[in-house]
């Protein structure tokens, strides 16, 4: 088959909300078409799995098809490179469009079987403080004439201000304060304009209330998302709060709007906008010269100053030529990757919550600072090593803990600083055994002879380490399963080593066995049992250990082989017998269960358990 030249971009519900998130979805989908200069978007909606999906449940399921029907869906058409959308029926249609059709897919490493969100709020941010210009979405010609219509008929030559309310059930503290905003609304008729509200989806239909009396509404933009574009298009400017219909006008050219940031978005000492690399108080660079951000409480008097100003800045630039130019966004706003993810890393610190994705979004800023970015930081002093550290210390947020040490370690290499290589030893202590890091803090203090709190923990370190000998430690195997204890499995197998030359026979292979059961490691465990076995210490505890190691890893036939290779009769053990009469069991082989209790109790070894389990069974007929 022949592939087009199409971007294959999967949204799917298992890790991405039915919301306005999927414009951001949308808008990364096209910046990427265009960076690896692709004819056009395919956009594949794949259902959900309800197993992946651990998101909030904002929604029911009929909810979820309005959205999916009357926001997804229509989205796409807003950018004119979408030239297909699939929903597919099932996670089967969306995997075969995968294999038979996408050459190139978006996000990323995205795959049905393992899928990949690329929603985040964030990104676009990122990509407008990078310099792209995100100004993509537009609504059809035929959209904006069915509007144009209806304002002609409805505005009377005055200029037109839509108002979004937002009357959500959700997150309430964001809504628009309905008495504030029919003020605005009134207040802005006074002043000779026409205001047009748009209420939230779930109150369009309402009836009209007395305090928006006199005031147009717009109840077609509530349910019909082309027709809510063009009609923000077309008015003069629009005015929102902190709701999901104003993202579509972020990444249009021709929406002119005041956004005022309400509730949790706008408290100062924790601003939620920091999740997205948005500095408080600040316009983001998608922005331009007449799509303004606005951080104060929601007041009839200061809105409707803000929304004048825009009105007189507007009136004032096109008076003559159509100013293109301050179409275009505000580059000016644009920020340097670094603060962007200091921006980020100040929301991330005391977080409860998964701050995953915003690792994930401030890595990214710093990965891809270039070497004018970097020399741009040194000139506001900002060196490469903070740069470094601030890289490291979203590593460890993620728990990457080589990463870290990586960036630490380069870090401490340009500073030379005690500070930064006592830092990173703390960090290698966390990765690495005593042994190791008794030499690197050695090695440290042939660096900074002088460097007390090194020599102070090396001292510790080795008076741990000394320690484990000291408490009565007798015999090889009580120091190896004392290091095990704590889970130093490399300092366990390195005394045993030291004690046997090798890891290799039977009694290094118990010993290593042992550690790693300690440590509920089957898989680790039942390779050294099966090599004790195999280097011909052949012993019946130990096939019985290597049995109870196959059981908890699942590997129930595999337990029974081994267990059965076991001479019960001559070391007539109870808690064998017990062993193998319960995977029997488990399996669903009753008579074989059966079998083994019986023999234990006619060689006298049947214990009250035993006993238990036989009364369980009926007596079987023998030949």
């Amino acid at each position: 088959m022949q592939h087009d030249n199409s971007l294959h971009a999967f949204y799917d519900l298992s890790v991405s909300p039915l919301s306005f998130d999927f414009i951001c979805f949308l808008v990364e989908a096209e910046r990427h078409r265009r960076v690896f200069n692709l004819d056009r978007l395919s956009i594949v909606v794949v259902p959900e799995n309800e197993q992946l999906n651990q998101g909030p449940r904002h929604h029911n399921s009929q909810n979820k098809k309005w959205r999916l029907a009357n926001l997804l869906t229509p989205s796409c058409w807003l950018l004119p490179s979408c030239k297909n959308l699939s929903v597919c029926e099932d996670r089967n249609h969306a995997e075969a469009i995968e294999t038979n059709l996408a050459t190139h897919i978006f996000p990323k490493n995205y795959s049905v079987q393992e899928p990949v969100a690329h929603h985040h709020t964030g990104l676009p941010v990122l990509a407008s403080h990078q310099g792209y210009n995100l100004q993509y979405l537009k609504s059809s010609p035929q959209a904006r004439s069915y509007v144009r219509q209806w304002l002609d008929r409805h505005t009377d030559g005055k200029r037109a201000i839509t108002l979004t309310l937002r009357e959500a059930a959700f997150t309430p503290k964001r809504n628009s304060d309905f008495q504030v905003w029919a003020g605005i609304a009134q207040r802005l008729k006074e002043k000779g304009f026409c205001p047009i509200i748009v209420r939230d989806t779930d109150t369009a239909l309402n009836p009209e209330t007395t305090e928006l009396e006199g005031i147009d509404q717009f109840p077609v933009a509530a349910f019909n998302l082309e027709m809510r574009m063009a009609l923000y298009e077309e008015s003069h400017m629009c005015a929102f709060v902190s709701n999901g219909p104003s993202t579509p006008c972020y990444y249009s050219r021709d929406v002119k709007y005041v956004y005022f940031v309400t509730g949790e978005w706008l408290d100062k000492n924790d601003p939620t906008f920091h999740r997205v690399g948005i500095e408080w108080g600040s316009t983001p660079p998608f922005a331009n010269e007449f799509q303004r951000w606005v951080w104060k409480e929601q007041d009839v008097g200061s809105y409707v100053q803000e929304i004048v100003s825009l009105d007189e800045h507007i009136c004032a630039s096109f008076v003559e030529n159509e100013p293109t130019t301050l179409l275009d966004p505000m580059f000016a706003n644009k920020r340097n990757g670094y603060y962007f993810a200091v921006t980020i890393q100040s929301w991330c610190r005391g977080q409860g919550d998964d701050v995953r994705p915003e690792i994930a979004l401030a890595l990214e800023a710093l990965k891809t600072l270039s070497q004018k970015d970097i020399k741009t930081l040194s000139q506001e002093d900002i060196s490469e090593a903070e740069i470094l550290n601030l890289q490291g210390n979203f590593h460890q947020m993620a728990g990457n803990h080589a990463a870290v040490v990586n960036c630490y370690t380069h870090a401490a290499e340009i500073t030379k600083k005690e500070s930064d290589f006592l830092k990173l030893a703390l960090i290698k202590d966390l990765g690495i055994n005593q042994t190791e890091m008794i030499l690197y803090y050695e090695s440290l203090l042939t660096r900074f002879p002088d460097f007390k709190k090194i020599a102070d923990l090396l001292n510790e370190k080795k008076a741990a380490k000394e320690q484990l000998f000291a408490n009565n430690l007798t015999t090889i195997a009580e120091a190896a399963t004392k290091f095990s204890a704590s889970h130093d499995a490399d300092e366990a197998s390195s005394i045993i080593q030291i004690n046997y030359g090798s890891l290799e026979t039977s009694h290094a292979c118990l010993l290593m066995a042992t550690i790693y059961t300690n440590q509920d490691r089957n898989d680790a465990a039942a390779k050294y049992y099966e090599q004790a076995l195999s280097s011909g210490y052949d012993s019946e505890v130990t096939k019985y250990l290597l049995g109870i190691c196959y059981l908890n890893m699942g590997r129930a036939f595999k337990a029974i082989d081994i267990l059965e290779t076991i001479d019960l009769e001559t070391i007539k053990s109870a808690k064998i017998t017990l062993a193998l009469g319960e995977i029997h069991t488990r399996v669903g082989n009753n008579l074989k269960a059966l079998e083994v209790y019986k023999n234990a109790e006619l060689g006298g070894y049947a214990n009250d358990e035993i006993l238990k389990c036989l009364s369980k069974f009926e007596e079987p007929i023998y030949d």
